[in-house]
């Protein structure tokens, strides 16, 4: 199968979701002989009327934004109705298939959040926001160094109007959505350190601050209810690292730090793990362990940051790697 001049070699990440409908793909360009990623942009967003000229200058824009943590654009185009991007091909692993198969040391997740909060902190300098930071759209490379792709692709996806409780697929990642993201107001760099907090979440417990059984209520969820304490769950981690996480959910952007602010503070957490021994120490259980549902029960009896003990008598420690 082709798309245009690039073959396709094999399939590098499904959707996970009926709203994560885009597929990525290693492709060979037929011309160069190059090895590349093709992400093919969600089908229901095929319509000409929702491309405009501002968008594909910003797209113009976010390809001048050069660093090496975020994945070099080589072209956005139109194939057969369906818009598709390629990129740099990089070796590499995505976040959410590693999540899949591996827990994360407290060290090895703080030094992979810090070097998220620096790119983002690099970005926003430049005005551009991601809008749509999830473990499909960072790589990881054997080296534990990150790339983050799909910089500011959500803002196309975005164009067609919804609403909470439209029956149709939601644009988007609701799971990463901020507050003001799915109340439809203004996007900000703010909205990027959001979803940063919820990635936090999950790398250190395995499981999201929120989940619920429709997208309705999970959408409502960020809008209106508080996420578990860290501490709460995990008494013995740096009351530091929870303060953080919490700043970074908080549903007004202007009460979140900046992701620079971030970085800074995630570093110097990781050097006070260090010298405190703490570093290979992993947060949560696995998920195939009969222990794990003790953590996920716990978590459903905090409430708006205050917790009522659960009936158990299981005790939540650190576990080594």
């Amino acid at each position: 199968m082709r798309v245009q001049n690039y073959e396709i070699v094999t399939q590098l990440g499904r959707p996970r979701s009926d709203t994560d409908s885009e597929a990525i793909y290693e492709v060979i360009d037929q011309k160069s002989g190059q090895k590349y990623r093709l992400k093919v942009l969600n089908p229901g967003l095929e319509a000409d009327q929702y491309i405009s000229a501002s968008f594909k200058d910003e797209i113009k824009s976010i390809a001048r934004v050069s660093h090496p943590s975020i994945a070099k654009l080589i072209e956005f185009g139109q194939f057969e109705g369906t818009y598709f991007l390629v990129y740099e091909y990089v070796e590499g692993s995505f976040l959410s298939e590693i999540l899949e198969k591996e827990e994360f040391s407290l060290g090895r997740a703080l030094s992979i959040l810090s070097s998220l909060a620096g790119v983002l902190a690099y970005v926003h300098s430049f005005g551009v926001v991601h809008r749509d930071l999830k473990p499909q759209n960072i790589i990881l490379r054997k080296d534990n160094s990150v790339l983050i792709t799909d910089l500011g692709i959500a803002k196309f996806q975005s164009a067609i109007p919804r609403n909470i409780t439209d029956p149709q697929p939601f644009i988007g990642t609701p799971a990463y959505m901020s507050p003001e993201q799915v109340e439809g107001n203004k996007v900000s760099p703010a909205s990027d350190v959001y979803a940063l907090g919820i990635l936090a979440f999950q790398l250190l417990t395995g499981q999201l601050p929120f989940t619920a059984d429709t997208m309705p209520q999970l959408l409502l969820k960020h809008v209106t209810e508080s996420p578990p304490r860290l501490i709460d769950l995990f008494p013995d981690v740096p009351g530091t690292l929870s303060d953080l996480i919490g700043q970074m959910l908080q549903k007004s952007p202007e009460g979140r730090p900046q992701a620079k602010v971030v970085r800074e503070v995630l570093r110097e957490i990781h050097k006070e793990v260090e010298r405190m021994g703490t570093a290979s120490k992993v947060l949560y259980i696995p998920a195939t362990s009969p222990e794990r549902r003790a953590i996920e029960v716990k978590a459903t009896y905090i409430m708006g940051g205050k917790v009522v003990q659960p009936p158990l008598d299981d005790e939540l420690v650190y576990f080594d790697e």
